[in-house]
């Protein structure tokens, strides 16, 4: 009889602990949720997030692109403050408890975030976390193009703006966050080829053939709408989205400046004054790759 319940007792104790793997292996599965919107900064990010949200919600509205899909701050999102003194140090401590939180808060659904992060080990930490990524959108543009709107957002001559750009270890301090960015180059460098998928989507692209990228970044997504692509191209031109800044700003754009400037491609290269050369120089295979400068 003895024997018996032994036996019984062993069973039960090898059920338990399978039944206890099993829920954790679902538990780690379910935590790979977060959507990374990435890009350097002026790359067309906000561009992107306004049709993800038109699909999503059937209309524009500029100021509550963050309830769909907001900036990743993860200072913010933990609440919590730090002993580090410098902005970009504080935020990057927090970097994991914030992907942690965010990623458990949302389970199991799918949440997406706003990033101009490169996709880097910075203070030992990474990002992101692989742990709590699905996958990624990554909005490429000529650095030519970037230099001259980057100029403009921070108020700065663009050859300053080049110079940040082919800085290593250059970070924003932007509308009450810190990003890390590095250079242009390494900052596209470091969200190619990595463990989850990334969808790379170069704003050109998206200004001459909508028709077909709108579609193309939808499905990555996952995304279904009822909306026709010929709306969502219509609702979020750079036409419509300067119209309604016009009549309701935007709050995330700086001090008495529109965000949505031009929507254009190919303004830096002929922009008087402009040191092209030097991003010419520093990433010429890159922008080769990306069709940016002929081979």
């Amino acid at each position: 009889m003895f024997k018996d319940v032994s036996a019984i007792f062993i069973v039960l104790c090898i059920l338990a602990i399978v039944s206890f793997k099993r829920s954790s292996f679902v538990s780690v599965i379910t935590m790979k949720n977060l959507i990374w919107i990435a890009s350097y900064p002026k790359s067309g990010n906000t561009w992107v997030r306004s049709i993800i949200y038109a699909a999503l919600v059937g209309n524009v509205s500029l100021n509550k692109f963050g309830d769909v899909v907001p900036a990743f701050n993860a200072s913010l999102i933990t609440g919590s403050s730090n002993e580090a003194v410098d902005a970009l140090d504080a935020e990057v401590l927090c970097w994991d408890q914030a992907q942690q939180t965010a990623s458990k808060h949302s389970s199991p659904k799918l949440q997406m975030f706003k990033t101009h992060n490169a996709a880097a080990i910075f203070n030992g930490v990474e990002f992101p976390n692989k742990k709590f990524t699905s996958k990624a959108v990554y909005v490429v543009r000529d650095p030519r193009d970037i230099a001259v709107s980057y100029a403009r957002h921070y108020d700065i001559d663009v050859n300053e703006a080049i110079q940040r750009m082919v800085d290593e270890t250059n970070y924003t301090f932007d509308v009450g966050r810190a990003e890390f960015l590095s250079s242009w180059g390494n900052h596209i460098l470091s969200w190619q080829e990595k463990e989850f998928p990334v969808l790379v989507l170069r704003y050109e692209d998206l200004l001459s053939a909508p028709y077909l990228q709108i579609p193309r970044l939808l499905a990555f997504l996952n995304i279904k709408t009822n909306l026709p692509v010929a709306s969502l191209v219509e609702l979020t031109s750079f036409k419509n989205l300067q119209r309604l800044e016009g009549e309701g700003g935007f709050a995330e754009s700086v001090p008495q400046k529109s965000f949505f400037w031009r929507g254009k491609s190919g303004v830096g290269k002929s922009f008087i004054g402009a040191n092209h050369k030097e991003l010419e120089s520093a990433f010429g295979e890159i922008m080769k790759a990306f069709r940016y400068m002929d081979h």
